[in-house]
């Protein structure tokens, strides 16, 4: 019985071969896609996986378009986690992390400043970044040290910039009311 099926099957593609040639084209590509779709999927779905809240772990990214086209940019704007934190109350904790590429890193201690050039760059988080990834620390405390030396290095650099910059403003106002 089945070899009657299978014959029959037989001369009907070669009486219609161009249709059936349409129809195995396109069989073979959906089934193509198909697995490159589930392959592609399955590799970013297995990124930090290792995470035991990877479940509740989300990342928002930055969508722009211009005149040259468009794209994503893994930044967003300063005040998005604050908004987001006052805004949305499923969101049990946001983080904010800055990266700087290519910056210049110095580092006091009580003999000499070091200084190196960081070529893969510097990012800047938030403590409650720790609280939501299980990446371990060397050495430290997870809020207390770490944030510690940050806020110390942060600050003298704040003040030395806002002492400048309010130097700068004072003398660009002095000038404009000249003007006037």
């Amino acid at each position: 019985m089945i070899r009657n099926y299978l014959k029959i099957a037989f001369r009907n593609l070669q009486r219609n071969r161009l249709f059936a040639t349409i129809n195995v084209l396109g069989l073979a590509l959906g089934i193509t896609c198909a697995i490159l779709i589930f392959k592609m999927v399955n590799y970013h779905l297995s990124f930090d996986t290792f995470h035991s809240k990877s479940d509740r772990i989300y990342r928002i990214v930055t969508e722009f378009r211009g005149e040259d086209g468009g794209g994503h940019s893994a930044g967003v704007p300063s005040p998005l986690p604050k908004a987001f934190r006052n805004d949305y109350t499923f969101a049990e904790k946001v983080a904010r992390v800055i990266t700087f590429d290519n910056q210049l890193i110095s580092i006091p201690s009580e003999k000499e400043i070091k200084k190196f050039q960081e070529e893969r760059g510097v990012a800047f988080a938030e403590s409650e970044l720790f609280d939501m990834l299980d990446f371990p620390l060397e050495k430290g405390d997870k809020k207390q040290r770490l944030l510690s030396l940050i806020l110390q290095s942060l600050q003298r650099n704040w003040r030395r910039n806002i002492l400048e910059m309010k130097i700068r403003l004072t003398k660009r106002y002095a000038s404009i009311i000249e003007l006037i």
